[in-house]
């Protein structure tokens, strides 16, 4: 069966790096341990230095240096380091995270289509680089078999209006499981919501900020391969059940790879009730990605294993639940406390609002 992971908010495991061959990932992991420690049992408060070091442990080596860095830089200021934590939740965590918040953006249109519509679409040329959302749905559906790739089950809008050559084409027929899907983004469209205009300030923008944890896993570059309509690249997505869609928004779905073999994953759910309400007991824990046709190219396995790697990090750290809350505050928030004591809440809220705008 699929895999569960029960990731709830966990102390930092054991200091494992050597102080003399790996110096700054075991200072910085140390200074979060201390952190840690200094809190007590202060919930909130234990996330920043959790949310800090499983980052160190969770990313790629190369990014979980760049964290340790970051860590060092902070010469142990409990402040410094509570920021920088702040800053990875509101900026990487929240940004895979991404249809919470009071103001979610549907990633299609809700209104069901014509049939006459259906017909065209399916029959329109599909496109390698897709540039809008409807392309890249388009095109990975033709490149996934017109399936859900987790549960199998086909695209209800396609098999409606294939012909019968077409079903038997992608092994399809009147009696196939059907559901509604979606396409289905890694990294969010609001990724690359910066001055489309001026290199330099895009460049300028992104020094010194996440992007480049980003870029530093396993060299995404984030301006080439994600920048403008790029971000609906096939490679940045793929066809998925509008429920598991919402759970992998969400970070309570992710897929692990399994070492040795391309393109193969692990279907992870956090919640055991996700997992009972579509994946039954005699269905593969694991999925292939495989394309219809060798011109569409398969999703990418770096933007996967990052996705992954956030996921870990948010429930581990409790980052997840901070976030949730945050949400819950910000629909109830009336006014700003005279104290400056809504600060984080408000800064919390705007990053949720650059995202989503």
């Amino acid at each position: 069966m699929s895999t569960l992971h029960i990731l709830r908010p966990h102390p930092l495991p054991y200091n494992n790096y050597n102080p003399s061959t790996q110096a700054p990932l075991h200072d910085a992991y140390e200074e979060c341990l201390m952190m840690e420690a200094s809190v007590g049992t202060d919930k909130d408060a234990l996330v920043f230095p959790r949310c800090l070091g499983y980052l160190i442990l969770e990313l790629p080596h190369e990014a979980g240096e760049v964290v340790a860095h970051e860590v060092v830089d902070c010469h142990a200021s409990f402040d410094r380091m509570r920021s920088l934590s702040l800053f990875y939740i509101d900026h990487l965590i929240r940004l895979f995270r991404q249809s919470k918040g009071p103001t979610p953006a549907p990633s299609e249109h809700p209104s069901r289509p014509s049939f006459e519509m259906h017909r065209n679409f399916f029959n329109e040329a599909v496109e390698p680089a897709p540039a809008s959302h409807q392309a890249a749905k388009k095109s990975a559906l033709r490149r996934d078999g017109y399936r859900c790739v987790v549960t199998g089950q086909a695209d209800r809008t396609s098999v409606e209006s294939m012909q019968p050559a077409d079903l038997q084409k992608y092994n399809l027929d009147d009696n196939s499981v059907v559901t509604i899907t979606n396409y289905c983004h890694i990294f969010p469209p609001s990724t690359n919501r910066f001055d489309q205009n001026d290199p330099a300030e895009k460049k300028k923008k992104y020094a010194g900020s996440v992007w480049s944890i980003i870029e530093s896993f396993s060299h995404i570059d984030m301006l080439s391969e994600l920048n403008s309509e790029s971000i609906h690249h096939l490679q940045n997505g793929f066809t998925m059940h509008s429920q598991l869609h919402t759970l992998f928004d969400d970070l309570n779905l992710w897929f692990e790879h399994v070492a040795g073999l391309d393109n193969t994953y692990k279907v992870c759910f956090l919640s055991l009730r996700d997992h009972r309400s579509f994946l039954s007991t005699s269905q593969s824990h694991t999925i292939t990605f495989t394309s219809t046709d060798p011109s569409l190219p398969l999703p990418n396995p770096d933007y996967l294993r990052l996705h992954a790697a956030v996921c870990r990090v948010a429930h581990m750290s409790g980052a997840a639940g901070y976030l949730d809350l945050e949400d819950r505050k910000v629909e109830k928030l009336k006014v700003l406390a005279c104290d400056g004591s809504s600060a984080d809440l408000l800064s919390s809220c705007l990053a949720h609002v650059a995202l989503m705008a």
